[in-house]
């Protein structure tokens, strides 16, 4: 009883080791500083864009080991030499394809635009993941990106991962606060997880900043009616009703809305 415990602590000893010298530099989206970002730092942030794909994927496998626990005493040196082959695999994967071009200017731009279509086109595909790598490799070669974050958000939505889409989410609007789509956005991110306090704040933003956009009404609606908020559900119908009267989901809205109790 003594050995298995002994071994197991091991594991999870060996996994944290693991994790720590692989996450050293954490997430791209929490060390990029926006009020300076010279030119030779470029690179580095790949390398963190990189290293926040593979946390990801180390998350899982730690939260593996701590589950599994004693059936994987035996495997321990495989195990973990498995896991060392897997990330290189992951990284070599991502540094082939997110290798910035080397000329300047108007080509590179072209190249962002023609990633940025892709990645878009893909999200409306539903083919998240092969978006998500687009978007990356925009941020790899244009780091201030806003939209890229904003689309990349997006595609960890789609994945239902929802703590990076946030993280992606935020720090679109670090760069530009005033961006209504990211508040959107954040808002149906809230409202997934359940958090109707943060997801009528962020929505209701949105709609501040473009009062009369249909799709941020629609959906300040939806969660107000699901927060019992009638007064802003109310409000929002209103306006609704006056810039889009052609919308098939008023009169069902309506009735939503009369059935609240305040």
């Amino acid at each position: 009883m003594i050995i298995d415990i002994t071994a197991f602590v091991l594991v999870v000893i060996s996994s944290v080791v693991l994790l720590v010298i692989s996450f050293r530099k954490f997430s791209i989206l929490a060390t990029i500083d926006v009020d300076t970002v010279p030119q030779e730092r470029l690179d580095q942030k790949k390398e963190d864009i990189i290293e926040m794909r593979l946390r990801r994927k180390f998350e899982w496998l730690r939260d593996r080991i701590l589950i599994v626990g004693k059936p994987i005493l035996k495997g321990v040196g495989n195990f973990f030499r498995f896991i060392y082959h897997k990330a290189l695999e992951l990284e070599k994967n991502y540094q082939d394809k997110s290798q910035p071009i080397s000329d300047k200017g108007a080509t590179n731009q072209q190249k962002v635009l023609a990633l940025m279509s892709e990645g878009e086109e893909l999200i409306r595909e539903e083919e998240y993941v092969q978006a998500e790598k687009k978007f990356i490799q925009v941020i790899s070669m244009d780091h201030m990106n806003i939209t890229a974050y904003d689309n990349l958000g997006k595609t960890f939505m789609g994945q239902r991962d929802y703590e990076h889409a946030i993280e992606a989410l935020q720090h679109a609007l670090k760069l530009d606060e005033k961006n209504s789509s990211t508040h959107h956005d954040l808002g149906m991110v809230y409202k997934e997880i359940g958090d109707l306090d943060k997801a009528i704040m962020y929505v209701k933003k949105a709609v501040k900043m473009d009062p009369n956009n249909p799709r941020y009404l629609d959906c300040l609606i939806e969660i107000s009616i699901l927060h019992k908020d009638k007064y802003t559900a109310q409000e929002a119908f209103r306006t609704l009703k006056r810039v889009n009267p052609d919308n098939q989901k008023l009169s069902e809205l309506e009735k939503q809305i009369s059935e609240m109790r305040i």
